[in-house]
């Protein structure tokens, strides 16, 4: 469990455990992106980030970050959840 998860399990209040989930989400989905060529983490990796094992539960939490304006979806793409206003720029060969 990462150090990141742990915080959010002590977390006392049901609903700010919610909304520090889904900011961890969003994060790390910037983060791994800006590693991986700008490729999507799965729902799983998300999942184990941010400490649920439910990947049911990070579905709902994507389509509230939707909803926000924070990401959106390619149409029936895996893998396809874009930043909004973010930009991926290729490192130099």
């Amino acid at each position: 469990m990462t150090a990141k998860a742990r915080r959010i399990r002590r977390s006392k209040n049901p609903s700010q455990r919610t909304w520090l989930r889904r900011m961890a989400a969003f994060r790390y989905i910037k983060s791994y992106k800006s590693r991986h060529d700008g490729t999507s983490p799965t729902l799983r990796e998300i999942a184990a980030y941010v400490g649920t094992s439910s990947t049911s539960t990070i579905n709902y939490d994507l389509d509230w970050l939707k909803k926000e304006g924070l990401v959106r979806f390619g149409h029936n793409k895996p893998r396809s959840i874009e930043v909004v206003g973010g930009q991926w720029i290729a490192p130099p060969l």
